[in-house]
């Protein structure tokens, strides 16, 4: 199934705004360490 036009200018939006992102979440994921398990295998 072919992607519109106008779908083909949201992904590419979408992945601009994603992309400006990376560096802060990157950041955030660093400063907050490991995340505790949460699945409740023991």
């Amino acid at each position: 199934m072919p992607v519109s036009s106008q779908t083909s200018r949201l992904l590419a939006i979408y992945a601009r705004c994603v992309d400006g992102q990376l560096s802060d979440l990157k950041k955030r994921l660093e400063a907050a360490g490991d995340l505790e398990d949460l699945s409740g295998a023991d």
